[in-house]
């Protein structure tokens, strides 16, 4: 399975794009997994670099963000979407918290079925798209998120049918 994604990390004194995908692929051989950077850019103080990554992609971003909330990096945020069934992890750091959110029709599908009172109260859509929200803010280095939304979207239209 192919994924891709983003990492934003907000950019520091003395820490280059170089060095950031020099940890990341560091990290992508430990797991003896596949990690490619497809673009860098930077602009108003952030780093987005966009990926492609074999199967383990998630464990690797996961060890990534650990990393970072250890040596107490104050804003990161990554996300990493499947080729197959609709998904998207959502990784954020923030004053070193460390959290994660599956946007997964398996997640919500075991939510619906413990009768979970937020996303019973919500419904599927809202639920969603308050994590994204809540995910997205600070963000400033991407304009759209196009390609996020899209499978967001995807995920929200099988969750909608389960709900039904």
């Amino acid at each position: 399975m192919e994924m891709n994604g983003v990492i934003i990390i907000e950019e520091t004194n003395g820490e280059n794009i170089k060095d950031i995908k020099s940890q990341i692929s560091g990290l992508a051989k430990d797991c003896s997994g596949h990690f490619e950077f497809e673009s860098e850019k930077k602009a108003k103080g952030q780093i987005l670099l966009e990926f492609m990554a074999g199967s383990d992609g998630s464990d690797i971003l996961e060890r990534l963000f650990e990393a970072l909330a250890d040596n107490k990096v104050k804003f990161a945020r990554a996300s990493i979407t499947g080729d197959e069934d609709p998904f998207v992890f959502l990784y954020s750091l923030m004053d070193g918290n460390y959290s994660k959110v599956d946007i997964d029709p398996n997640r919500y599908e075991y939510l619906l079925d413990i009768e979970d009172e937020e996303l019973l109260e919500k419904g599927p859509r809202n639920h969603i798209l308050d994590d994204f929200t809540k995910w997205k803010n600070g963000i400033t280095v991407i304009k759209k998120f196009t390609d996020i939304k899209d499978v967001i979207e995807g995920v929200i239209e099988e969750c909608e049918e389960m709900a039904e």
